[in-house]
């Protein structure tokens, strides 16, 4: 995606404009099929509400590829970026997914998260997103935000949405080794915290991408 973008904007941006369309209308069904395979197929309370943070992630990652070529520093390409890069790559790094190749789930989950990176470094790459301090910033705050209003839900219905809950994923994670809830809760936030530090210095260093497209 990356390099046929990056081909058809040195052309044209109408043409890269209409190739990420194309991209974006594609995901964006994805990301409907997949939900509805969730509430309709799986039915399972602890698993088909969308609100972990790759799946909105992969719901933002559409708009920012439908929004053309306009260089406005939206919310959703601020959070398609640290979400797509601090937080979606554990889930590439240690899936929870706990279903083989034989199962739909298994394609649902690599397709879902891959999207988000993938449009994440799109948008990166070829347009040359850079986020500012100031997006650093608005990025922890809805994060934190967020996460804080999934702890009451996840009480209530006794669910992990957002990992923020009491109980762990069924498979291995970073998150066993964070000790017991809610004092998790604390290295959770530090963590998300110094990778979204970590990602936005990585975004500093100057790539050709970023010079051709005026962010540096």
């Amino acid at each position: 995606m990356c390099v046929v973008g990056r081909r058809l904007r040195r052309r044209s941006l109408d043409d890269e404009a209409r190739f990420a369309r194309s991209l974006g209308v594609a995901c964006l069904l994805g990301w409907v099929i997949q939900q509805g395979y969730f509430v309709f197929v799986v039915r399972d309370l602890h698993e088909s509400l969308p609100l972990h943070f790759c799946d909105i992630a992969a719901l933002i990652g559409p708009l920012a590829l439908l929004e053309g070529n306009r260089r406005r520093r939206t919310l959703w390409r601020n959070l398609l970026f640290f979400w797509g890069f601090a937080l979606t790559t554990q889930g590439l790094v240690t899936p929870t997914v706990d279903h083989g190749p034989t199962h739909p789930r298994f394609y649902l989950f690599w397709l879902n998260h891959g999207s988000v990176v993938g449009i994440a470094l799109y948008d990166t790459v070829v347009r040359g997103y850079r986020p500012t301090w100031h997006d650093l910033g608005v990025a922890l705050s809805v994060t934190y935000g967020y996460a804080a209003a999934l702890i009451p839900l996840n009480l209530a219905l006794g669910v992990n949405y957002g990992f923020t809950g009491p109980s762990t994923p069924s498979v291995s994670t970073v998150i066993d080794a964070l000790g017991p809830w809610p004092l998790r809760l604390l290295w959770m936030a530090l963590i998300v915290a110094a990778v979204f530090h970590a990602v936005w210095l990585l975004s500093k260093l100057p790539t050709k991408a970023s010079v051709e497209n005026g962010t540096d």
